[in-house]
């Protein structure tokens, strides 16, 4: 029996009420192949919000995997207009990549760690605010290949801990490795763990410090990995080791303490180790994402793991909000492989609370410039109105410069479509409800939010001009995510949005494009 008039607009009337009172502008931002203020779009693999403004890390996007690359900061206001971007390029350093994670310091400085020429040496380097460099270290170790570094914290005293992979001899070829230096990046000390890769370095309220890697066999049909946690004080002594046996876990990317002396962790599980190399499926069936709660032993209290299983899925960074609830960010994998796309993987965001419930969780693809692509989110932070800006990175595998920075500023609902959170919420919703778009008129980019309750559905969209002509296509739509298109080539005038379920029309939306 179809619903009564009268529910029906009272539901739209709430849905309205939601758009306006929606907080945060939702937008998306991409450094193309043009430039960031003049240098190739950047990767950004951290983020941090100074006095009101944006400033996200990371280097500058390669010409082809694995070229040797050089680091990028860019100051960026909150509507994700670009005010300046340096390359703390130092001549000497040519090459070298930075890691995942940087520091404001004590001084309201910028430190951050890299690798240079393919694990040959670990560096250091501080940025004072308008780019100049403070110091700059390299640390180079001739017994083996050399150092990686990829984690570093600032101690209250101003002095560093860094955290970074040696490559060793064959017996022992990964060897994890803890640096401690003075303020100005000299060294102090050093501890290796044998045959571990490292993932993670926490500042614990104790004053000590808690270091995350992983172990096991890394090659072959019986490859298995076990977390290892160690905590060592601020004179690198070690005070307690723990480890997971389970064979299926990758170390904490993310850690945050709690009140309780235990602590929340993002990671992966593995559900299948490689079993050839062929094509996919079977070649990406592997992993999903991890989040654990564990009391101050490390002993699981919850665990989630989420995500389809397959060699992309992976959480990054973990965030506590203002709200109490906690934010984890990174990238998952959706395809079917049905539609000659084997890459289309989005960005993700989830949010949970702290009994394992998760409140939503919304993925991210950006379409850009082509639709079977690569998308990641590596660092969040929440602004004070409760919206969120996430920053990652999308590859096309096709270009000249691949990779791109990417910036996304969501409501406190992760929409970019202002009341996506409202988007097919129930079996009895009309399918017309599914589908959410922003904005009308829309001029350079357009943001399609689509969400089904029905698990058998098998979605796609289209997108016409009034005479029929297709302007865009796009198979096997992934539930609960936000297509980012960009319109630039869209013709001007009314275009027609529809989403057909199998064969099937279950919706047609006129916009305008401007």
């Amino acid at each position: 029996m179809g619903e009564p008039a009268f529910l029906s607009m009272q539901k739209l009337r709430f849905i309205f009420c939601c758009l306006l009172l929606s907080p945060g502008i939702a937008n998306a931002q991409t450094y193309n192949n043009g430039y960031l203020l003049g240098k190739p779009a950047a990767v950004f693999r951290g983020l941090h919000l100074v006095n009101d403004t944006l400033i996200a890390h990371g280097y500058v996007a390669e010409t082809f995997a694995f070229n040797p690359v050089k680091y990028i900061i860019a100051k960026i206001e909150l509507d994700g207009t670009p005010l300046i971007a340096y390359s703390a390029i130092l001549d000497s350093f040519t090459d070298y990549f930075t890691a995942s994670r940087f520091v404001i310091t004590n001084d309201s400085c910028y430190a951050f760690v890299g690798v240079k020429n393919n694990f040959k040496g670990g560096l250091f380097f501080k940025l004072k605010q308008n780019g100049a460099i403070e110091f700059a270290k390299e640390y180079i170790d001739t017994t083996a290949w050399g150092y990686g570094f990829t984690g570093v914290l600032q101690l209250p005293d101003s002095s560093f801990v860094i955290m970074g992979l040696r490559t060793g001899t064959t017996q022992n070829y990964y060897i994890s490795v803890v640096i401690k230096t003075d303020p100005q990046g000299n060294q102090l000390w050093r501890e290796q763990y044998f045959n571990e890769m490292p993932t993670g370095i926490t500042h614990l309220n104790s004053d000590h410090i808690l270091l995350s890697s992983y172990t096991g066999l890394f090659t072959g049909p019986n490859a298995f990995f076990n977390t290892v946690f160690r905590t060592i004080d601020t004179s690198g002594h070690l005070l307690a080791t723990w480890v997971d046996t389970s064979k299926k876990t990758f170390g904490a990317n993310a850690y945050l303490q709690l009140n309780d002396g235990g602590g929340i962790y993002v990671s992966e599980w593995i559900n299948d180790i490689y079993t050839s190399a062929g094509n996919p499926p079977t070649y990406l069936s592997m992993r999903c994402g991890y989040i654990v709660r564990e009391d101050s032993t490390h002993h699981k209290i919850w665990e989630l793991k989420l995500g389809q299983a397959s060699a992309i899925p992976n959480l990054f960074q973990l965030k506590k909000l203002s709200d109490g609830h906690y934010l984890a960010a990174g990238g998952t994998y959706d395809s079917t492989y049905t539609d000659g796309q084997p890459y289309k993987n989005t960005g993700w965001l989830i949010k949970f609370d702290e009994n394992g419930q998760v409140i939503w969780q919304r993925k991210y693809f950006n379409t850009e410039d082509y639709p079977g692509q690569t998308n990641y989110l590596y660092d969040l932070v929440e602004l004070a109105d409760g919206s969120i800006v996430a920053a990652g990175e999308r590859i096309d595998e096709f270009n000249d410069y691949p990779q791109r920075g990417w910036l996304l500023r969501l409501d406190s609902y992760g929409c970019l479509v202002p009341g996506c959170q409202l988007v097919g919420l129930d079996e009895s919703t009309s399918e017309k409800m599914y589908l959410s778009i922003y904005p009308i008129p829309v001029s350079d980019q357009l943001y399609i939010h689509f969400n089904s309750p029905k698990v058998e559905g098998k979605y796609s969209l289209k997108i016409y001009t009034t005479d029929s002509k297709e302007v865009y296509n796009m198979a096997n739509l992934v539930n609960n995510s936000t297509y980012v298109l960009n319109t630039h080539l869209f013709p001007k005038g009314v275009l027609i949005v529809q989403l057909f379920d199998e064969r099937k029309l279950v919706s047609s939306q006129k916009i305008v494009k401007l």
